[in-house]
């Protein structure tokens, strides 16, 4: 019945509501699939990253083979800007299926993500490397082409000091302001959601 009740929570777009309801199917029963499925992505709607990325390695413990879960905590990583650890997650399952084009399109997401941060933090020889990691996968990929060729004007763009991603334990963080990015580079920017949404 909590399950039951948490989905109609989540299609009511209550997500808070909704995880107690998980919660409370998961105190009976820890490895409840769904109940583990839905609350990450409760507590992912809600911006709640260390929470979903916990509840994520708790449903790995019990499920460690299942690709749902694994391309959830990519996902996840790659909302909270933590795109390299994303990658290695995409990398590996993008490699064991080469005709999933949504994995592989993730893959080179996260790697232009992790390209940009670099790019922000002034580090142009690593946003470099990400972007040829790009090539080597998709080499007519225009986005990290016009990167890769630009990269001087981009890190001459300022930083900003931001409040930190709600969810997160960062007292302050570094992060590129994306706006100002996009109208140097008019393509597209990382995406946030989730890869399976069930």
């Amino acid at each position: 019945q909590h399950l039951e009740v948490g989905r109609f929570f989540m299609n009511a777009q209550q997500p808070d509501s909704a995880s107690a309801e998980f919660l409370a199917v998961l105190q009976n029963d820890p490895a409840n699939e769904d109940a583990l499925n839905y609350l990450i992505n409760a507590q992912s709607e809600m911006q709640q990253y260390d929470a979903a990325l916990r509840w994520t390695g708790t449903a790995l413990t019990y499920y460690p083979a299942s690709v749902n879960f694994q391309i959830k905590k990519a996902s996840i990583l790659e909302s909270a800007h933590r795109y390299e650890e994303a990658y290695n997650i995409i990398g590996p399952l993008a490699d064991q299926n080469p005709y999933n084009k949504k994995l592989l399109q993730s893959y080179i997401d996260e790697r232009l993500g992790a390209g940009q941060n670099f790019l922000y933090r002034q580090l142009p020889d690593s946003a470099r490397s990400e972007f040829a990691a790009v090539l080597n996968k998709m080499p007519g990929d225009t986005d990290a082409l016009h990167y890769l060729t630009n990269t001087s004007e981009a890190v001459s763009l300022p930083r900003m000091r931001v409040p930190p991603l709600r969810g997160t334990t960062a007292d302050k963080a570094d992060v590129p302001d994306w706006a100002d990015l996009h109208q140097v580079y008019p393509c597209r920017l990382p995406g946030s959601e989730l890869l399976v949404a069930v």
